[in-house]
């Protein structure tokens, strides 16, 4: 794993606040791909996987739910959301995304 390079923590940290400050509670939040792997170049995206029982397991709502506070935030931030249901070692992606990411939340 790798650490997390301080202007990424700080948009990582931003976003979090203000999903909380819209009432958008998440349980868990990983950090994966380029950043976790410490990869990443002056391209790459923040990719951020976020748990909630807010959303709804469909994928393009969930996005919309949380759409406006990425733009405010940072257009680095690439966000995954998933249900706490959705969110098991059972799917072999989130599986490798739990054994590879960097746990923020």
């Amino acid at each position: 794993m790798a650490e997390i390079p301080d202007a990424a923590r700080l948009i990582i940290d931003q976003f979090l606040s203000e999903l909380a400050a819209n009432d958008i509670t998440i349980e868990q939040a990983v950090l994966f791909g380029s950043y976790a792997k410490g990869t990443f170049d002056e391209w790459s995206d923040i990719d951020l996987a976020l748990v909630s029982a807010m959303f709804e397991g469909e994928r393009f709502r969930d996005r919309e739910k949380i759409r406006r506070i990425k733009l405010k935030v940072s257009s680095l931030l690439e966000p995954a959301p998933y249900t706490p249901e959705e969110f098991t070692a059972d799917n072999p992606f989130i599986k490798h995304l739990i054994e590879t990411g960097i746990r923020i939340r």
